[in-house]
């Protein structure tokens, strides 16, 4: 199962994580990207995908 950081479903163990990137790169994205990244850890999550459409 994916779930997706952004719409906030609960993430169980063994689950692959969405998380979707868009527009500019900036400081912003960055902390998303963190707080994202340690979400999914923290949850035991069994990956991490990155959907990016940046510029």
């Amino acid at each position: 199962m994916a779930a997706s950081v952004q719409g906030r479903e609960v993430i169980h163990k063994g689950d692959a994580v969405v998380v979707p990137l868009r527009g500019e790169v900036a400081p912003s994205l960055l902390a998303f990207l963190r707080r994202a990244v340690k979400t999914a850890e923290s949850d035991e999550a069994s990956a991490i995908i990155f959907e990016m459409n940046t510029y």
